[in-house]
């Protein structure tokens, strides 16, 4: 990543330069020929970004994005848009980049498609992005949103297509003729095409009328990419591209429509196909030239051959004519190339109708090879001829070539022979050596006189004889095979032969044997010269001798001998030495020609050089390990071990002799070895060779470092080190290696190195240096010493430790004569050194132990040598303490006690404190009862001890009713006054062995164990009750509480602790639920219920995603005029198999379980898009009421301003909606409430308060917070009469309401009297089944309609008195205007 954000100044002038060309010519297009300043039909800085990326590579991305940045903003763009379209142009550029691979240069068409491809792809990225930024800042519609997405793509895709191969194409100059004609005729051309260009894109200066003229251009683009190349073809696009361009601006020529009618689309096709087919046209036009030109010069250098060649060469045809005559054969014949051209050789030379030649023609044609002996010419002249069938690359036949040699000197030669035969005959005859001819049938023709000397024959004679005539029958055998060898064979070769004199001794021959041929060169005899080496045999036999007994002792130890003489090259291998180095008995006679190739690349230079030191008397010996080939892909390992024996007077040397050693399972038991002690080692180790790469490593190493062992084995140990530190390592590793010093690393310094997973630790490390196949490697052992740092600051750690806290220390000998004390234990004791030292330990004794206890303590020391407990000691004044104390034993080497040493700590206070941690752990602090951890234990107990006596026990949960009213009111401290009270009176009614707990809050559990009957349970619980219900005094206040108790039985009910407890709680929940101040047996059908709430639970968690909600409404009739104002939505469950499911049994449900917020939110959303829909309809001025739960206010206001927003997207204000809230919500009105509230009074939205008069009803609320309507409770309406107490609490609601300046909604009339009753108390709204039950969308709709049919109440006798203010809510207005 580094290397993509670091730039050189040649870099940042490139990426500038490619930023400002972007910028400037994206500026241009956007202001000439772009829609909107947004979209063009071709980008060419689309093209201009690719081809700086693939010339300048990916490090100039940032100029893409920075051009593209300023481009855009520059043509007036904001920064929030412009951001997203650089990244995609960005992208676009650098995918193109990608996929383009290594494509730099345009060299044939597949190179044009390519960079195609890839701007087809690309551009997707930049045209999506782009798109879809201008959809989401407005620049465009949804509907307008694919137009712009393909003619973003479009243009991309064309700026790429025909930019980028201009860039590529023209940063390098043409390979232009500059001659006066050629620029003559690109100036025409140019001017043409130009004018051309003019007429159908611009109609100018003449118009041309209406057709598809614009495809004229692609004979001017045929005619560029034969003439003018690459370069004037895409001159040409260019300048199409321009002029067609300025036509769609100016709408005028081919293109003036096109922009109307479909979007560009000609247009860009058109550009595609010219700048397509013109392109690839051209590169394949210039592949073809090349092409061409190469097939030229090859057949120049062919034609060059044949011309120079000293031999005749003719090329038939299929019909046998000449199709090829070369220069030597005009020579030779004196017919030119086109004088033969097309002839048969028969009709030029008649005289070879006499010959094989025609038939040869013939039998080549039918595939042969035919060889011609010499024959004379009409000239005189000797000719040799081959014919042979000529081929195509497809291994047809597609004529015949001959190749004529004139042998006329050949001839001559052998003509000549005879003269000098005399001459060589009377060489032969004098000449020490034995000369001697015989034909193929090994009959001699000649032999000179030594011969004749030797072997008492004279030349007459021997004539038409064999060597069987002449040598026993074994000798003459062997030689007539070396004669067959060579006749066979056809090349000299040399044997060693045995011949007997005439005198019956044998003699030893070294014989040169050779083929004798006359003038068709044909063999017709085999000559030997012989020459007697039985002397020189007889001393190399002798030295022979003595080099077999020092072959023998080398080669009976395995190894193989050589013997170089460095005078004449020649080298002598014994057969273990050829064994050794795979060489055969060819390589033998080629003396070894090819050595230097046998051995391994890797090991060449460093031989040739030590063999070299040795050569030039540098160095004692020549000893050198190597690597020598062994077969196709195998090498065996080679020591070579050589001495110069012989050296002129210069010092150079002459001889050398030596041995060869195979190695190989020596190298191979190296490594083994050496592999076996790496992975043996009990440390990490490591083998890493010169470069740093890991050879070997060890499961321990692959442990300490993280790695799998595969992995680790071939990974750079470079990567082991930390980074800060593996910048220096190879240096510091060569300089280690140059040493050749075994050495620790981490003697005088700390080292640390990186496991696989990143995490660094500290190390020790040794290095060693190690020669291995002529490599240096270095053998590195590595300790993880994290444990040893561990355990040296943990004892460190210790030491502080024991210091601060003053640990004391005895040691005793064997007889327990106390030899050594610390500072502490004169602290903890009293007693001195010259105190204790030499006394008993009995010192310490307390007498607060009996026998038993010592017993115990020497029986471990005896068996274990330890002993650790707690024990009460004595100080020197007297006092008994508590410590803590541990004794270990050490031991002689002869296994006998030598000393004891005693560590020992006071615990006294210690013991206390735990004594209090102990019972804060298990009771509860302010009623000192068990609290849930000690009951749960107690329980466990109990349910054991009554599992094994066959006992029932009995578990009561308790909760006080109405605590927190009484915790809000007088405060905490009077609630745990109240609580401890409790708490006292409980354990009253209880047996001392029962357990009483406080699990929390205002919640006790009781345990009832080992009981009789249930009778006395409901003794007890009835007791609690009774003494619960007794006042309590609280300071200068007496309060009052009840409880309700939960029962359950074990094993009745429940076996285990948790289901009891679960038990109880349904117990206790249902006592609440029937009235408080009660007890409730458990029963099998409260489970039941239990379970179908659990139910319900989880079902109403996926209600609200498969929309299982719907909203009913219900009309708020203006009881004045009985028209319908308002609606309030209520919510209802349609379960899928339980069916409609009443809202009082789910929402509790849903406030439990925090579901309410987002089925609020939803209702919110349903009921704001309801409303918009009637009041665009029906009631522009209708208002919709919405409940919101108290749990919905307990977060942020963030969800109100979701709402407001959304009011805002409908185009509703806030007076459309009005929030229902209770009464309880505002009595503990916190800050977040208050926000809440303040945040609809700023938006417009209205709140009533649901169910008003239910709870505990203040006035002070109703004055702090911007309230609009109060909803008289149905309670209150359901038993409205004339004269009640429910008539006199609603007017006084209504008065009160009224006075505040509030508006009073009743819920539930149902009948017409109630109605009238309302109407004559003033209130302002009613709501009920007489007017409409809940209704869903679809039906409420018909309400619209039969408004008039509504009943309305009977106008009062007297005119109501106008309403307060709603600013004005003085108690004298409240109480004093109405009556």
């Amino acid at each position: 990543m580094r290397r993509f954000l670091t730039f050189s100044n040649v870099e940042l002038v490139r990426l500038i330069g490619l930023a400002a060309a972007y910028a400037l010519v994206a500026k241009l297009v956007l202001m000439f020929f772009a829609t909107n300043y947004v979209i063009s039909i071709i980008w060419p800085p689309g093209g201009i970004a690719l081809a700086a990326l693939l010339l300048g590579g990916k490090k100039l991305w940032p100029g893409v994005f920075l051009g593209a940045l300023i481009g855009s903003l520059w043509a007036g763009n904001p920064l929030a848009q412009a951001l997203p379209i650089a990244c995609g142009n960005t992208v676009e550029a650098l995918g193109g980049c990608y996929l383009l691979g290594k494509t730099r240069k345009l060299q044939q068409p597949q190179d044009y498609l390519r960079i195609l491809f890839a701007g087809t792809l690309a551009s997707v990225v930049a045209a999506m992005v782009g798109s879809l930024t201008l959809l989401h800042f407005g620049a465009i519609t949804v509907q307008q949103w694919p137009t712009n997405l393909a003619h973003w793509w479009m243009g991309d895709v064309l700026g790429i297509a025909i930019v980028t191969p201009l860039i590529l194409v023209w940063r390098q100059p043409p390979s232009f003729d500059w001659n006066p004609y050629q620029v003559w005729r690109a100036l025409l051309y140019v001017t043409t095409a130009f004018l051309a260009g003019q007429m159908i894109f611009l109609d100018w200066p003449l118009h041309l009328g209406h057709y598809g003229k614009a495809f004229y251009m692609f004979a001017f683009l045929v005619y560029g990419a034969l003439r003018f190349g690459l370069h004037g073809t895409l001159l040409l696009i260019s300048m199409v591209m321009l002029q067609s361009m300025f036509g769609v601006i100016f709408h005028v020529g081919f293109f003036a429509a096109d922009s109307s009618e479909t979007g560009l689309l000609l247009q860009w096709s058109f550009l595609l196909v010219l700048s397509s087919v013109g392109i690839s046209l051209a590169l394949a036009i210039e592949r073809y030239q090349q092409s061409e030109q190469v097939a030229k010069d090859l057949g120049d250098f062919n034609q060059y051959i044949l011309q120079s060649i000293q031999e005749g060469v003719v090329v038939y045809d299929l019909h046998g004519r000449i199709k090829l005559w070369n220069s030597f054969l005009e020579i030779l014949s004196g017919q030119t190339q086109a004088d033969c051209l097309g002839k048969t050789p028969i009709e030029l030379f008649p005289w070879l109708e006499q010959t094989e030649i025609p038939h040869g023609i013939q039998r080549a044609l039918h595939g042969e090879t035919i060889h011609h002996p010499p024959f004379p010419a009409n000239d005189g002249r000797w000719i040799s001829s081959m014919q042979m069938p000529l081929r195509d690359d497809n291994k047809q036949i597609v004529g015949v070539i001959e190749l004529v040699k004139d042998e006329s000197s050949n001839i001559e030669f052998g003509k000549s022979l005879s003269v000098s035969e005399l001459r060589f005959q009377s060489i032969l005859d004098n000449t020490p050596t034995v000369i001697y001819s015989k034909d193929l049938e090994g009959q001699y023709l000649l032999i000179n006189r030594q011969f004749e000397k030797l072997f008492a024959v004279n030349n007459k004679d021997i004539k038409g004889k064999r060597d069987m005539d002449l040598f026993p029958a074994d000798q003459a055998e062997q030689l007539r095979e070396h004669d067959l060898q060579v006749l066979n064979s056809g090349q000299a070769q040399i044997f060693e032969e045995k011949l007997p004199h005439q005198d019956g001794e044998i003699h030893t021959y070294l014989s040169h044997k050779f083929p004798l041929r006359n003038a068709q060169g044909e063999i017709y005899a085999v000559c030997g010269i012989s020459t007697d080496i039985s002397e020189r045999k007889q001393s190399e036999k002798l030295l022979q001798e003595s080099e077999l007994r020092w072959k023998f002792a080398l080669e009976s130890g395995g190894d193989g001998v050589w013997d170089w003489d460095l005078t004449n090259g020649k080298v002598f291998l014994s057969p273990r030495c050829m064994e050794i180095l795979n060489f055969n008995e060819q390589d033998r006679d080629n003396d070894y020609r090819n050595w230097e190739a046998t051995i391994h690349p890797e090991d060449s230079a460093r031989m040739m050089a030590d063999l070299q030191t040795h050569l030039e008397n540098r160095s004692e010996r020549f000893s050198n390990e190597h690597r020598v080939k062994h077969g196709e892909e195998q090498w065996r390992w080679i020591l070579t071990r050589g001495l110069v024996i012989s050296r002129d007077m210069n010092g150079k040397a002459l001889r050398m002799i030596g041995t060869q050693t195979d190695i190989t399972e020596r190298k191979q038991l190296q490594w083994l070895q050496l592999s076996k002690i790496v992975d043996g080692s009990p440390e990490a180790t490591l083998l890493v060779g010169e470069n740093g790469v890991i050879k070997l490593a060890n499961p321990p190493a692959a442990k300490v470092f993280v790695y799998a062992l595969t992995d680790l084995i071939g990974q750079t140990v470079d990567a082991l080190v930390p980074e800060r530190a593996r910048a220096k390592h190879p240096e510091q590793r060569a300089q280690f290696l140059l040493e050749n010093k075994a050495r620790p690393m981490s003697a005088s310094r700390s080292l640390t190195a990186i496991r696989g997973n990143g995490v660094e630790f500290p190390v020790e490390i040794s290095l060693t240096p190690i020669d291995i196949d002529n490599r240096r490697y270095i053998l590195v052992s590595v300790l993880d010493i994290s444990e040893r740092k561990r355990l040296e600051h943990e004892m460190q750690l210790m030491a502080m430790i024991y210091q601060a806290i003053g640990e004391a220390v005895m040691v005793a000998d064997a007889d327990n004569h106390i030899i050594a004390i610390n500072e502490a234990f004169t602290r903890l004791t009293g007693y001195t050194a010259e105190d204790a030292i030499g006394k008993s330990t009995d010192i310490l004794k307390s007498g607060r132990h009996d026998p038993d206890f010592y017993q115990t303590m020497w029986h471990s020391l005896l068996q274990t040598g330890h002993w650790q407990g707690e024990i009460w000691n004595k100080r020197k004044n007297g006092d008994i303490y508590h410590e803590w104390l541990v004794i270990n034993t050490i031991y002689s080497e002869q296994g006998e006690v030598e000393r004891r040493v005693a560590m020992f700590s006071e615990i006294t206070e210690q013991k206390h404190v735990e004594q209090t941690i102990w019972r804060q752990a298990n009771f509860d602090p302010l009623t000192d009862l068990a609290n849930r951890r000690m009951f749960q234990d107690r329980l466990n107990q109990e349910i054991k001890k009554a599992h094994r006596d066959k006992n029932s026990l009995a578990v009561m949960l308790l909760d006080l009713d109405r605590f927190k009213e009484i915790n809000d009111t007088l405060g905490h401290g009077m609630g745990d006054i109240l609580l401890q009270e409790t708490a006292r009176r409980i354990l009253a009614c209880v047996r001392n062995v029962d357990t009483v707990a406080r699990l929390g809050g205002d919640e006790f559990t009781i345990i009832l164990g080992e009981l009789d009957s249930e009778t006395s349970i409901d003794r007890v619980a009835q007791a609690i009750l009774h003494q619960l219900a007794e006042p309590f005094r609280l300071g200068e206040e007496l309060a009052y509480i009840s409880v309700s108790i939960g029962i359950t039985f074990y094993p009745q009910d429940a076996l285990e602790a948790e289901q009891l407890i679960k038990n109880a709680d349904q117990a206790m929940y249902y006592a609440k639920q029937q009235g408080r101040n009660r007890y409730n047996f458990f029963t099998s059908e409260m489970e039941q219920t239990a379970q179908n709430r659990m139910r319900l639970t989880s079902d109403l968690r996926q209600a609200l995603t498969n929309q299982e909600f719907c909203l009913f409404y219900q009309p708020i009739i203006e009881l004045s005029s009985g028209k319908m104002h308002k609606t309030e939505a209520l919510i209802r469950w349609q379960h899928p198999t339980r069916g409609m499911i009443s809202p009082a049994e789910f929402i509790p449900l849903a406030e439990e379980t925090g579901l309410i917020v987002d089925i609020g939110d939803w209702v919110f959303r349903m009921a704001a898009k309801q409303i918009a829909e009637w009041r665009a309809q029906y009631r522009p001025n209708l208002q919709m009421g919405i409940n919101k739960s108290p749990i919905q206010f307990t977060r942020s206001n963030l969800g109100d301003n979701k709402w407001i927003d959304y009011l805002q997207e409908l185009g509703l204000s806030g007076q459309c909606v009005v929030i229902e809230i209770t009464e309880s919500l505002l009595l503990d009105a916190d800050n977040i409430v208050r926000d809440h509230l303040y945040a609809y009074r700023d938006a417009g939205i209205q709140v009533a308060i649901d169910d008003f008069g239910t709870g505990y009803s203040s006035l002070s609320y109703l004055k702090k917070f911007d309230i609009d309507y109060l909803k008289i409770d149905q309670s209150f309406v359901r038993n409205l009469e004339a004269d009640s107490s429910d008539l006199a609490l609603c007017e006084a609601i209504i008065v009160m309401a009224h006075k505040l300046g509030l508006k009073v909604i009743a819920e539930g009339i149902e009948t017409r009297q109630q109605l009238e009753l309302l109407s004559a108390a003033r209130c302002d709204y009613g709501q009920g089944y007489l007017f409409s039950k809940p209704l869903p969308a679809a039906e409420f709709t018909q309400l619209f309609d039969t408004e008039d049919q509504r009943p309305t109440p009977t106008p009062p006798a007297t005119t109501a008195a106008k309403p307060a203010g709603r600013g004005d809510s003085s108690i004298s207005k409240l109480f004093g205007s109405d009556k």
